[in-house]
């Protein structure tokens, strides 16, 4: 199973009608605070775990003769039997109580869902046997019933509910994979009761869980190492798991334990056999990018069925509650997804990095994709973390923001117009990291400017200011587009502060109003690792080695462009065109532009001296000490962004 599409309208923040499209492999929800990424987490598990994936309990009763008997009760989340309960959860925007609420679901049929659907035709009548002779009580399997037109691979299923009621199923594949999800853990729980109760017969084959949320507010403690298995009941403990959402806390520990020691139980405790096995293995392949060696289980008091669960490090065994906050995190979250048995399903995480040191959140990244890879999952997560992306999942990105108080979404694919070559020729991962978790991003030509109007900008912000911003350089004024068209894209606001030659680019000045300076033309040239001077020898070796029948049109535009960038950086405006070009670089402030008067940085810091990295530092240094006082126009424009 895989989640497609959800679409909103007047649900929580959702004001006006919002589509979310989800990567089948990793979507990451990204945005500031209160913009509603975790409204859509919540939603999302609210509506599956209600409306779709019905689950079940066994209660225990006294006939009228006062004997025991155990039954089979419908364990309803969210809101119970009414749908009318579960309107607490999924509210109505303020001020819109009154009007519709719409929420649409989009599945997308996998190869095991089909899989699935053929086992549970084929083990309905055997289970409705062994429920009607193990529960009292009208059989719930007796329900499940499918059709002979049945989904296929890839189909796209789409569910409606309307003011917290599910609209009608409008053909028999909606309905088939409707009762296929309706009755998924009903069947999974009599399949492993028949299998545990039946021991004589082959067992049946268990369905893996489809759906799993981690909440902001989950406790990672471990208060203990032990697991006392007569005491524990995982189902249950799955069970209240899964209802939950971003407003409860649950804890994982207690299922986690339970699910070692069953599984070491089940080898009849013979360690080899356990460490062997395929899911132990694989545990302990993603447990080793993190520095742990394996999972250690052992039988500490056969009588009382006590097992003990340690982490291995090389050759010690460590306590799981000893570790620090931030290594229980990371275990558990690991450790979750395998003991859950997530297959072919969602996995839902609100902030994976809590409490998690940034290196390991790039493992816990690769660990997601390993994940996704070989067991099939499809990953929604929110993230506040720039360590959580990078370039290979740019495209499972999505934005999440508020305007005019109603939460609203972009989706890469849908609004970035930009190649995937020119978009990787673009951003490196720091880029990413530092872009897409600031209010607003001032993008500059190289890494020099980077670093002086670092210098001034964490001068002139304040504790008390309430933007954060963050300067990229963009590797050159040409890539200055690409940025602005790929951070427009996801809604985050972005400038651009260039030298004063950037002008020429916009046309705002023609460059006959530059008088070529030709002392400071020539001492440019004259550097041997200048990228002037090599781009002008390179330029010319084609002119001086080519036959002049095959120099193109291309050519000679390469060398009138070389030409004017030349003489725009080793030129004086002459004193006709300085007041015009002046009220033209202003009028550009509107459109988030921001050039320099003056020229460059260096007729600002060094009096035209080049301005290299351990020359930008030094300057950098003496404005953030305050010995070197920032020039008036540069502080005016930065009042001016923040």
């Amino acid at each position: 199973m895989k989640i497609s599409k959800l679409k909103l309208l007047n649900v929580r923040s959702f004001k006006n009608e919002t589509v979310i499209d989800f990567s089948e492999n990793i979507s990451i929800l990204i945005g500031p605070n209160g913009g509603g990424k975790t409204n859509i987490l919540d939603i999302l598990n609210v509506v599956l775990n209600h409306y779709f994936l019905r689950d079940v309990k066994e209660a225990t009763g006294n006939d009228v003769g006062g004997v025991s008997f155990i039954s089979l009760q419908e364990a309803l989340y969210f809101g119970g039997a009414s749908h009318d309960g579960v309107r607490t959860f999924l509210e109505k925007y303020k001020g819109l109580e009154q009007e519709s609420q719409k929420i649409s679901l989009e599945f997308k049929v996998t190869q095991e869902d089909i899989l699935n659907i053929s086992r549970m035709k084929a083990n309905k009548e055997v289970l409705r046997d062994f429920e009607k002779s193990h529960y009292r009580g009208n059989s719930l399997i007796s329900g499940l019933n499918f059709g002979e037109i049945e989904p296929t691979v890839g189909d796209k299923i789409t569910y409606e509910i309307n003011d917290w009621q599910p609209r009608s199923l409008s053909d028999k594949k909606s309905e088939i994979f409707f009762n296929y999800l309706s009755f998924f853990n009903i069947y999974d729980f009599l399949v492993n009761s028949y299998n545990q109760k039946q021991e004589n017969r082959i067992p049946l084959e268990r369905l893996y869980p489809v759906i799993q949320y981690f909440s902001p507010h989950r406790n990672s403690a471990i208060d203990r190492s032990f697991v006392d298995l007569p005491t524990l009941n995982l189902h249950d403990l799955s069970s209240s798991y899964r209802n939950s959402t971003s407003r409860s806390s649950n804890k994982a520990s207690d299922y986690i334990l339970g699910f070692l020691a069953f599984k070491k139980r089940n080898y009849l405790d013979n360690n080899e056999s356990f460490q062997t096995d395929e899911e132990i293995v694989a545990i302990k392949s993603i447990l080793s990018n993190f520095g742990y060696d394996g999972i250690e289980v052992s039988l500490v008091n056969p009588q009382k069925n006590l097992y003990e669960v340690r982490i291995k490090i090389g050759d010690y065994q460590v306590d799981l509650w000893k570790l620090s906050s931030g290594e229980r995190e990371l275990i558990i979250m690991v450790l979750s997804i395998f003991s859950y048995g997530i297959t072919n399903g969602v996995v839902i995480v609100d902030e994976p990095e809590l409490h998690i040191h940034p290196r390991w959140q790039r493992e816990l990244l690769n660990a997601f994709r390993t994940l996704q890879a070989e067991k099939n999952i499809q990953f929604i997560l929110v993230t506040h973390s720039p360590y959580l992306i990078d370039l290979n999942n740019l495209n499972g990105v999505i934005g999440v923001y508020k305007e005019n108080f109603a939460s609203l979404v972009v989706n890469y694919d849908e609004n970035c117009s930009i190649s995937e070559k020119n978009l990787y020729g673009a951003l490196n991962a720091l880029t990413i990291e530092r872009a897409f978790f600031v209010d607003k991003v001032l993008l500059v030509e190289g890494v020099s400017d980077r670093v002086i109007y670092k210098g001034i900008l964490d001068s002139v912000i304040t504790s008390k200011s309430r933007i954060s911003a963050e300067i990229i350089d963009v590797g050159g004024k040409k890539n200055f587009s690409k940025f602005k068209e790929i951070l427009t894209a996801f809604k985050i606001e972005s400038v651009i502060i260039a030298d004063r030659d950037f002008a020429i680019d916009l046309k705002l000045i023609d460059s006959k109003c530059f008088e070529l300076d030709e002392k400071r033309l020539m001492e440019s040239l004259k550097e041997r690792g200048s990228k002037d001077r090599n781009s002008l020898i390179g330029i010319l070796d084609k002119f001086t080695w080519k036959d002049r029948d095959n120099l193109t049109e291309l050519d000679y535009s390469k060398l009138n462009k070389l030409n004017d960038y030349l003489k725009g950086r080793n030129s004086n405006i002459s004193g006709k065109c300085i007041d015009a070009l002046k009220s033209k670089i202003e009028e550009q402030y509107n459109k988030g532009i921001y050039i320099l008067k003056e020229g460059e940085l260096e007729d600002y810091f060094t009096d035209g001296e080049k301005m290299d990295i351990e020359r930008a530092i030094k300057v950098r240094n003496e404005i953030v000490a305050g010995r070197l006082t920032i020039p008036k126009e540069m502080t005016s424009i930065f009042k001016m962004i923040l």
